[in-house]
């Protein structure tokens, strides 16, 4: 599991965050820009055109990623159950 850095409820992964620092010379102005590429509307629809062209594969990730946080779900609460006996 990656560490993770929680700034007031905004949660960055170390990687990215090096990568980030390391991009921008640790200036504020390079962070913010560097920052906001990733919300770029360019990007956005990048991602959309190629969940569109591969339903299946989308359909499939989707389910895969439901499955597991299910999974964890069902796998966490049976050990609390385990715990009280």
């Amino acid at each position: 599991m990656l560490p993770m850095i929680f700034f007031d409820r905004l949660i960055i992964s170390l990687p990215f965050l090096v990568t980030i620092l390391s991009k921008a010379r640790l200036t504020d102005q390079n962070v913010i820009s560097e920052v906001t590429i990733m919300f770029d509307m360019d990007r956005w629809q990048e991602i959309w055109i190629t969940i569109t062209r591969n339903k299946m594969r989308s359909i499939l990730t989707a389910f895969g990623v439901f499955w597991g946080i299910f999974m964890l779900i069902v796998m966490r609460g049976r050990e609390v159950d385990y715990k009280r006996g």
